[in-house]
This record gives C-alpha cells, sequence and structure tokens, in this order.
C-alpha cells in the first residue's frame, strides 16, 4: 500500500486549482477512503490551508471549506528532534523554506511519498528521492 504525505499545495491545487488537480484530488481520497493508499501529513497543513482560504474567501465559507478539509482521511504526524534536525539542514542545503524541507524529511524517514505541486522545491530536492509532483502521478 502506497503512503503519501502531503503538503499544503495539494489540497490548494485540488480544491481550488485546475480541473485535472480536482478530477486527481477525488481519486486520491477515494482510494484512501477505499483503504488502498494511507494519506498523511502534519498539523502545519491546517495552518497553511487556513490561511490560503482566509485570503481567497469570506469568514462563513472559510469555515466550511475547514470542516470540509477534517472529513479527509488524513492522519497527522508529529516529526521527531532528530527530524527537526534534518529538515533545517535540508532546508539549507536545497535554499528551501524549512516547511518544505520538514514535509520530505518526514516521507524520506518514515518511507512514505512526498506528494507536492511546488515546482520550485521539487526541481531543487527531487535528487534526495520519495518525492513527486501530484499532477504528475497516477493513482
Amino acid at each position: 500500500m502506497n503512503r503519501y504525505l502531503l503538503d499544503n499545495s495539494v489540497l490548494i491545487e485540488g480544491l481550488f486549482g485546475s480541473k485535472r488537480g480536482l478530477k486527481q484530488f477525488i481519486r486520491l481520497n477515494k482510494l484512501a477512503n477505499a483503504k488502498k493508499v494511507e494519506l498523511y501529513s502534519t498539523k502545519l497543513l491546517f495552518f497553511e490551508f487556513n490561511n490560503v482560504i482566509r485570503f481567497r474567501f469570506d469568514s462563513l465559507s472559510s469555515n466550511y471549506l475547514f470542516r470540509h478539509l477534517l472529513s479527509f482521511k488524513v492522519k497527522i504526524l508529529e516529526p521527531n528532534r532528530e527530524e527537526f534536525d534534518l529538515a533545517r539542514n535540508l532546508a539549507y542545503e536545497t535554499d528551501t523554506t524549512f516547511y518544505d524541507a520538514s514535509y520530505h524529511i518526514l516521507a524520506l524517514s518514515r518511507g512514505m511519498i512526498f506528494l507536492t505541486m511546488d515546482k520550485k522545491y521539487y526541481r531543487k530536492a527531487k535528487i534526495m528521492g520519495n518525492i513527486v509532483l501530484f499532477d504528475r502521478t497516477r493513482f
């Protein structure tokens, strides 16, 4: 069974991006509901998602969207101290944000595939492995 670690860019593309992104997101969610894949992320996902919807939607719509997010089958992981250290080092090595590096390190250290739509980060860090672009993945 494939285990995917999602960052916020996957949610944004899946919910607000292209028609293809929405279809891809629906397919992934159906696979998770059928227990054919497992989806993971960190608490950071909720902060990033709320920040995006705060600037795109009114309060009522934002509340609805966040409740909808909570219905997805995403298990939340907590990085350990070593993973924090590795993520910080990776962020320096790749000249990227700690946020992006932390998602990637969690995927690497726990044998998952990091799903992202962040093409800039992907180009810089793909050599590390365990990372795929959401819109180029077949589920």
